[in-house]
């Protein structure tokens, strides 16, 4: 169960980054969400689209490595975990829809 909850949300935000790449121009700007009062940076295509489902893959990584070992516990680690994830591809997808094109 564990390792649906981590990789589902996780092939989707691939997806969503391949959608990225073939709708944005090359030039684009994604903004990044790195602190706690919004998207506060603005990257290049390729990075901004990439950051997403690499913090995917480290939180998916995490979850599968912790969860795996004790079904006692894949279920209290698997979820919050899951949460973040899904929370990570909305935000994905709102910078793909708020991205702009560049100089």
């Amino acid at each position: 169960m564990a390792v649906l909850i981590a990789l589902l949300p996780l092939l989707f935000m691939w997806l969503a980054a391949g959608w990225g790449f073939l709708t944005l121009p090359p030039e684009s700007r994604v903004p990044v969400h790195l602190g706690l009062t919004g998207a506060n940076r603005r990257w290049g295509r390729t990075a901004g689209l990439l950051l997403y489902p690499g913090l995917g893959l480290v939180v998916a990584g995490f979850e599968l490595l912790v969860a795996a070992p004790s079904r006692a516990r894949a279920g209290v680690v698997a979820l919050p975990l899951g949460l973040i994830l899904v929370l990570l591809l909305a935000l994905q997808l709102a910078a793909i829809r708020r991205a702009t094109p560049g100089q």
